[in-house]
């Protein structure tokens, strides 16, 4: 088995709500290449996803750990920044999460801008900018102090969980563009 292909599996356990069974082929992933960074789209390395899983089970000290190694090995790795700041506030650690969670936020925002705006694949990559728009009022919201933790956390969850999902909608996207094109 190879890496991408274990973070394959365990993205579509993920995603279809079998967080156990996701973080296994993470966990694989992770054994067979601790520095695999997935860049075939938003950069997210394996631990990140067994850290995703983990936050799912509610396993969130073990999903704290995955979160911060993964931020710490890798700086572009914004999902696991928003989910090492939703662990924090989960945690009691507010303040702390909510600069890691808005900065994770501001990140996937500014790598949804550059793709759109630098790269061919880009306008598959969130067309009707329903997640940029829900990024920009979510912050706002958060600057201003008009939502609680968990208003933010359940909002800051469905971005990342729209994103992962993103991801397969624009190669589908761009696949029936190819195919049509060609």
């Amino acid at each position: 088995m190879s890496t991408i292909t274990e973070i394959h599996r365990g993205r579509q356990a993920l995603i279809a709500g079998q967080a156990r069974s996701a973080l296994a082929y993470f966990h694989r992933a992770a054994e067979l290449d601790p520095d695999f960074l997935y860049f075939s789209t938003l950069p997210q390395s394996a631990r990140t996803y067994a850290g995703r899983a983990l936050y799912r089970l509610g396993e969130l000290s073990e999903a704290r750990r995955a979160f911060e190694l993964a931020v710490a090995r890798f700086e572009d790795d914004q999902m696991a920044r928003l989910y090492l700041g939703l662990t924090l506030v989960r945690e009691g650690e507010e303040k702390k999460g909510l600069r890691q969670a808005v900065a994770g936020l501001n990140g996937i925002h500014d790598w949804l801008e550059h793709t759109e705006a630098h790269l061919p694949q880009g306008i598959f990559w969130d067309p009707a900018r329903e997640i940029r728009s829900e990024i920009e009022n979510l912050i706002k919201q958060t600057t201003e102090e008009s939502m609680t933790c968990s208003e933010f956390i359940q909002a800051a969850e469905w971005i990342g969980e729209r994103m992962e999902r993103e991801i397969d909608l624009a190669r589908r996207d761009e696949q029936i563009s190819r195919n049509r094109d060609g």
